[in-house]
């Protein structure tokens, strides 16, 4: 999670959204071809358009242009970028940095079979791009092929490859979550370099990580979850057939569209645009991915996504309400400990693991319960066995369920 205050700008998302949006949804650019709703002049004025926007950096993208004519397919590439890219960038990337990431995208394309089968369209918006939103653009490409391209080499599937680089990314890399990353959207050098990245950050890696071996990826998220805890930014992977999500740094062997959020994301709002969901696009389109640590930036296109998350969200009896369990240490840092839940009666409503430091600050372990009284234990079995309740000193708490949405039980637990 980056760490926001997101109520206060509740109002401002809403606002910007219905002004910056009107009523269209955007169209996911995975189903158009980027160059197909223009013919060659008229690519060519949009360009020379484009350039003079440029400013003393013109020169240097028409280098690119020029040193992309040898073939067809680069030239596509430039064009597209410089068609699309943000007006910082048209005045700041130089010819050397543009052409060698172009290169080093279709060599990846042509390292594998699956790679070569993505369609070109997406290829151009999901692959060989260098930035997702607006993290300090930098040459990631080179380093991170040579070091995942022999991980993907057996994979059968751009799936397949997304999830092996995901399982093993940032072990390698050594970067994990953690509130205290210098800032959200930090590229994958500045991650490195602390071992330390939000949401935003990891899943920059995981997309770069991808899109250096001819994955399809793109950033997805939302500005404000609808239980109002606050935003996430994760990962979706086009898989040959269609586009999956995952968590970034958070592997699920079972497989794509898997993780922590699928129930929250499942119940995202539609009608209200702070509680949409977004996924990034390279190619212009009538929306902006909301960055919610660059609250008035309208420079990353966007597809509208959320009808592709609705579904029936963690089922309910009639009167439940979902909590959610927080345990700290004695530093007031999250940490994992097993837990057992009980009805006044002595029966068990449901077990698992508290969250630590490492998961999303939105990630908790929950469960749906009606209001009243419930005693939570501390499982022997499962990390805690040498823990006692700060509060009673013991292995067993007492709890209250009130009738009111997203309650979040906390407690400090301590060596006995």
């Amino acid at each position: 999670m980056n760490v926001n205050h997101f109520y206060i700008a509740t109002v401002y998302y809403v606002t910007a959204f219905t002004f910056c949006c009107g009523l269209s949804l955007g169209q996911d650019p995975s189903n158009t071809s980027p160059l197909a709703d223009t013919d060659a002049r008229d690519v060519a004025a949009n360009i020379e358009a484009i350039l003079k926007k440029a400013g003393e950096n013109k020169s240097e993208l028409l280098d690119a242009i020029k040193e992309c004519e040898r073939s067809d397919l680069e030239s596509r590439c430039i064009r597209f970028l410089i068609l699309n890219m943000p007006d910082s960038d048209l005045k700041a990337l130089k010819s050397d940095f543009l052409v060698e990431n172009i290169r080093l995208a279709i060599a990846a394309r042509n390292d594998n079979e699956w790679a070569k089968k993505v369609p070109e369209d997406i290829f151009l918006n999901d692959v060989m791009p260098y930035a997702s939103v607006s993290e300090t653009r930098e040459n990631w490409r080179k380093d991170f092929r040579e070091r995942f391209k022999k991980l993907v080499s057996d994979c059968k599937t751009a799936g397949e490859a997304a999830q092996e680089l995901n399982k093993n990314v940032f072990r390698i890399l050594n970067v994990r979550y953690s509130t205290k990353r210098k800032r959200p959207d930090q590229s994958p050098s500045e991650s490195m370099e602390t071992g330390l990245a939000s949401c935003t950050g990891l899943s920059v890696i995981l997309a770069d990580a991808c899109r250096s071996v001819g994955v399809p990826a793109r950033l997805a998220g939302t500005p404000l979850w609808v239980n109002k805890r606050g935003n996430h930014t994760w990962v979706e992977i086009w898989d040959g057939q269609s586009w999956k999500f995952t968590g970034a740094c958070e592997y699920d062997a079972n497989g794509l569209n898997r993780g922590w959020f699928a129930g929250i994301a499942s119940q995202a709002d539609s009608t209200n645009p702070i509680h949409r969901i977004y996924a990034t696009s390279f190619k212009k389109t009538d929306i902006h991915f909301p960055m919610v640590w660059k609250r008035r930036s309208t420079d990353v296109p966007a597809v509208d996504v959320t009808w592709r998350y609705i579904g029936a969200p963690k089922p309910k009896s009639e009167g439940e309400f979902t909590v959610a369990f927080k345990a700290l240490s004695s530093e007031d840092k999250r940490v994992s400990i097993g837990v057992k839940i009980s009805d006044p009666l002595g029966k068990r409503i449901g077990s698992g693991k508290t969250r630590t430091e490492s998961n999303d600050a939105n990630d908790f372990f929950e469960l749906n319960l009606k209001p009243g009284i419930y005693t939570v234990t501390l499982d022997s079995t499962n990390n805690s066995s040498n823990m006692v309740f700060e509060k009673s000193k013991s292995t067993t708490l007492d709890f209250q369920v009130k009738p009111e949405a997203n309650q979040i039980i906390q407690f400090r637990v301590i060596a006995k």
